[in-house]
């Protein structure tokens, strides 16, 4: 029997689409379809593929309450924060699988020339399921610069990577570094003597480094060095200007003649400083 008709409302790439179909039910066993359905795909439920990629693109690029004006604005199309989120999320999860799965993924990083870098880091975000670790790590591939010394350094500028395979996940460090493995060998980086990896002083990235690729050049990144110093000079030091001063000779040192030269320096001045306390 006929049990009337219905409305149904689809969101498209081009907005929304509402049309109307009859619902028929099987009297003996009482089962019941809109056969006009069955013209339509199987995975559209409320949301065309089109309009899937649009919501998920916009969820990706703003906050969910955000996109939904957003996608108001520039396409008509009317959806609630919660759907932005479910969608994005979903295809979050398949770009995921895709990334790490397909030849196409790792291609352009393949075939760029450069030299290979690896950077990565973790942090802690507020989520509904309270507080949550973040790790992202980056393998990349840049063209080496012009070569520059140390008065330089505040003006040079590297040549930005030609391309760049990013991953991030929440998920604990000891996870994190267990993917570094399948990463590289999907990238085909497989000498690891020139492969350059770059982070701050966290244990657990020179750790993973270290086991996972053997012989890697490790490097203190710059600032992170920096914001150690002047740590350091104002432990030293009580004012201001004579921490800036004592911050700046480190700083200079470091660039000028790295680790090896300022570790002299450190040296130097602690046996000045025992000499001076022996005299008092």
């Amino acid at each position: 029997r006929n049990r009337g008709r219905k409305k149904k409302r689809i969101v498209t790439a081009v907005g929304v689409i509402t049309y109307s179909r009859s619902h028929y039910e099987c009297m003996p066993c009482h089962y019941s379809e809109f056969y006009a359905d069955r013209s339509i795909a199987k995975d559209v439920t409320t949301t065309t593929t089109g309009g899937r990629n649009l919501i998920a693109l916009a969820g990706g690029s703003w906050g969910y309450e955000s996109a939904t004006r957003y996608l108001k604005t520039f396409t008509g199309i009317v959806v609630s924060k919660n759907t932005v989120r479910a969608i994005t999320q979903q295809a979050g999860k398949l770009a995921n699988k895709w990334q790490l799965a397909s030849p196409h993924a790792a291609q352009k990083f393949i075939e760029a020339k450069g030299v290979q870098e690896m950077l990565t880091d973790g942090t802690m975000v507020n989520t509904q399921k309270g507080w949550k670790e973040v790790r992202l790590t980056l393998f990349s591939k840049r063209l080496t610069g012009t070569v520059a010394d140390y008065t330089m350094m505040n003006d040079r500028l590297l040549p930005a990577p030609g391309v760049t395979f990013c991953f991030g996940r929440m998920e604990s460090a000891k996870k994190c570094v267990s993917r570094w493995s399948s990463l590289a060998k999907h990238l085909r980086i497989h000498n690891f003597q020139n492969l350059h990896v770059l982070a701050d002083g966290a244990k657990w990235i020179w750790n993973g480094a270290e086991k996972t690729f053997p012989n890697h050049d490790g490097c203190l990144d710059f600032y992170h060095a920096c914001e150690h110093l002047h740590e350091a000079a104002s432990n030293f030091c009580k004012d201001e200007k004579q921490v800036r001063e004592l911050y700046e000779t480190w700083r200079t040192s470091l660039a000028k003649n790295g680790w090896e030269g300022l570790k002299k320096e450190f040296l130097q001045m602690k046996e000045n400083l025992s000499k001076h306390r022996w005299k008092k």
